[in-house]
């Protein structure tokens, strides 16, 4: 009997993932449509209700933006729309790349400060972006990071500990 409930179960989440994979679709085909993309996307699910939108096309450099600011915008967007799952959307690897240009700027003047012991200001950034960051710079013993302002304009402080 368990079997037979988890079958069932199986089934439902597979037309309810289906009856979402249409509604992402379909909301990406729209957006594409109208802002005349040259691009075409593949959709795949990651995990249960996670899904990454991938682009690739004669477009992307639109479809990203100025440091990923409207690949970032496009995402939230879809994921306002969309309220049962998570959306992520990339574009060639886009956020892998910018991921790594993080980490590096993190060392970096996570580095500088250790070595100067002068407060850094970094420019403003989405929160997946500082959230990337204050990871790379907490694994620095002698350091602190926060963020201060308010969204869009809010920036990561990296200082020396008191001690």
């Amino acid at each position: 009997m368990e079997k037979k409930e988890r079958v069932e179960t199986s089934h439902k989440n597979n037309i309810e993932n289906t009856e979402l994979e249409k509604e992402i679709t379909e909301k990406v085909s729209f957006f594409v449509e109208k802002m005349k993309l040259d691009i075409k996307f593949k959709l795949k699910r990651i995990k249960e209700r996670v899904y990454v939108v991938e682009f690739f096309g004669k477009d992307n450099a639109l479809v990203i933006g100025q440091k990923g600011k409207t690949l970032n915008s496009f995402e939230y967007l879809l994921n306002s729309m969309i309220k049962n799952c998570r959306i992520e959307i990339d574009v060639e690897r886009f956020k892998e790349k910018r991921n790594e240009t993080l980490r590096i700027l993190a060392k970096r003047m996570a580095e500088k400060v250790s070595k100067y012991g002068k407060t850094v200001r970094l420019n403003a950034m989405p929160p997946r972006e500082r959230k990337i960051i204050h990871e790379v710079v907490n694994k620095y013993p002698d350091l602190d990071t926060y963020s201060e302002g308010r969204d869009p304009k809010r920036y990561i402080v990296i200082k020396k500990k008191r001690g």
